[in-house]
């Protein structure tokens, strides 16, 4: 993962349609940074190595510390570099030593895209739980609905923080409205409407951190309020939630109840607190499709 953060980094950095958005003065690379990007640039062309050595690091340290790949990486979104990128390469000389083992938040920073459908069971409170993970691309959509004729609930994840992101696919979709409309199919699906539905917005610390350089009016056009994080999270709740009321009428479903939860995936206390929570509206909804309750 690191290694093609860095190559994608280096990549961006020659991109006049990444330089092109910068609107500052681009900033010139130190010498030693130019031998660097040719060091990396050659993983493009050939295989990439597979361990972090002392050598790699130097090179991946002496390229992320230059002032001018700094200033690429704030347009990171025009080149859809995730935020954990930083997280990872700040501690890349640790990263290079045998003895390194990831700490729990290395491993929730981790950028692991979803490919294919994951099936998991996990332990909760004594209870047997099945999660289905699926790939939130559009190549990944058709495989869907099959893994969900019998689902207990849809637990329906989405990143705040991207708000003013594009979708890589065509890097010309709005993430947030992307989200959005694929939630609405969720809703309208026949196949799921005995499931219990649970929304995450997730990403709430580097949502609050971009809501201060990044207004949220910009990329909201019918959004009104005072462009602080409060505010930005109830429009959020609330498109949400008026999407799945708007199918549940067009469709004359008997209303369903619509559950919500901010999350930060690296605070432990609020993870546990919410899936406590989320236990308890699983065995609810398994109890009611068994005319239980």
């Amino acid at each position: 993962m690191i290694i093609n953060d860095v190559c994608r980094l280096v990549t961006a950095a020659s991109d006049v349609s990444v330089v092109s958005k910068i609107k500052e003065p681009v900033l010139p690379m130190h010498p030693s940074t130019e031998e660097a990007k040719y060091f990396v640039s050659q993983w493009l062309f050939g295989s990439k190595p597979s361990v972090v050595t002392d050598e790699i690091a130097n090179t991946v340290y002496t390229l992320w510390t230059d002032p001018a790949i700094q200033q690429v990486y704030k347009y990171r979104n025009e080149f859809h570099l995730g935020s954990h990128a930083q997280h990872f390469l700040d501690k890349i000389a640790t990263i290079a030593k045998p003895s390194w083992l990831p700490t729990e938040t290395d491993i929730v920073r981790l950028r692991n895209r979803t490919t294919g459908i994951q099936d998991q069971r996990i332990t909760m409170n004594g209870s047997v739980i099945r999660i289905v993970d699926v790939g939130g691309q559009r190549s990944e959509r058709r495989k869907w609905i099959s893994q969900f004729s019998s689902a207990t609930a849809i637990m329906y994840v989405v990143a705040l923080s991207e708000y003013n992101q594009l979708c890589s696919e065509d890097n010309r979709s709005p993430r947030m409205a992307e989200s959005l409309r694929v939630f609405e199919e969720v809703c309208s699906a026949p196949l799921l409407v005995k499931a219990g539905i649970v929304v995450f917005f997730n990403k709430c610390d580097q949502f609050r951190e971009k809501l201060e350089v990044v207004p949220f009016k910009h990329y909201a056009v019918d959004y009104e309020g005072d462009g602080s994080y409060e505010s930005a999270c109830q429009y959020m709740m609330a498109q949400y939630k008026n999407t799945a009321e708007r199918v549940f009428q067009a469709m004359s479903l008997q209303p369903r109840v619509v559950h919500f939860y901010f999350t930060t995936a690296i605070d432990k206390d609020n993870v546990a607190k919410v899936f406590s929570s989320v236990h308890s509206i699983l065995l609810s909804n398994k109890l009611a499709n068994h005319g239980m309750v």
